[in-house]
C-alpha cells in the first residue's frame, strides 16, 4: 500500500482539541508495538461527543507519554486524522490520493504548543482544497491527545469513515516511519453520530 506522508505534509496546518464531559463513545483498539521504525506507537482511536454540543472529538491515546517529538530542525512527528463524510465511499486504506478522504485533522510535532494554545486546523479537501484556521480545538493529557472540532465545518454528517496515520517526517530518510489505524487492507473505521442541531442551517440532520 502507497503510504506518503509528503502527501499529510501538503495539509501541515492541521488541528488538536479538547473536550469534556462525552456521549456516544467508540473506542477502537490499535495493536501495540506495531509501529514502524520510530512513529508513534498508536494504542486506541475514540471517537466521541462532548455533552449536548454539536462537536465530535477524537482521541488518540499512544504508548507513551509526550508522544510528539521533534528536534525543531531536521525530523518531527506528525499525526493525521483522515475523514470521509460519505458512509457508501468505505474502503480500504490508501492515503496515495486526496480522492480517498474529505477532511483531514491533526499536527506535527513542531506545531503542538502553538494548537494548544490557539486552536489548530482542519484542511477540507474537497474542491479547491480549503484550509480553516484556528477552528480545532487541542488538549494533551498524558498520552492521549484529543482533537474537537464543530460537526457543521465537516457538513454535520450523520456518519463519519476515518483512517488515523502518526508518523514521522524527517528530510532525507531512508525507510517511512508510521503506524496506521485501522491497520493495513482493512476497511476504514466508522463512527455514527447521534443528532444534533449545529445552529447555522446548513448541513443539519433532519
Amino acid at each position: 500500500m502507497s503510504r506518503s506522508l509528503s502527501i499529510a505534509a501538503g495539509a501541515m496546518a492541521l488541528a488538536l482539541v479538547g473536550s469534556s464531559a462525552v456521549c456516544a463513545s467508540e473506542r477502537t483498539e490499535d495493536p501495540l508495538g506495531d509501529a514502524i521504525g520510530d512513529a508513534p506507537d498508536i494504542v486506541a482511536v475514540t471517537f466521541s461527543q462532548p455533552g449536548d454540543e454539536p462537536r465530535v472529538s477524537v482521541s488518540i491515546e499512544f504508548a507513551e507519554d509526550s508522544p510528539f517529538d521533534s528536534d525543531m530542525e531536521t525530523y518531527t512527528d506528525v499525526v493525521f486524522i483522515h475523514l470521509h463524510v460519505d458512509p457508501q465511499a468505505v474502503n480500504t486504506i490508501q492515503f496515495d490520493t486526496e480522492d480517498e478522504y474529505d477532511y483531514i485533522i491533526g499536527t506535527h510535532a513542531v506545531q503542538l504548543p502553538f494548537f494548544v494554545e490557539s486552536g489548530g486546523m482542519l484542511y477540507e479537501t474537497a474542491g479547491l482544497s480549503e484550509l480553516h484556521e484556528n477552528v480545532v480545538d487541542v488538549e494533551v493529557d498524558g498520552e492521549t491527545v484529543t482533537w474537537t472540532v464543530d460537526r457543521a465545518l465537516i457538513g454535520d454528517p450523520d456518519m463519519i469513515s476515518w483512517a488515523v496515520l502518526a508518523g514521522v517526517e524527517i528530510e532525507d530518510a531512508e525507510e517511512m516511519s508510521f503506524d496506521v489505524s485501522p491497520n493495513e487492507g482493512e476497511p476504514w473505521g466508522v463512527y455514527e453520530l447521534s443528532q444534533a442541531e449545529t445552529g447555522s442551517g446548513e448541513g443539519e440532520t433532519d
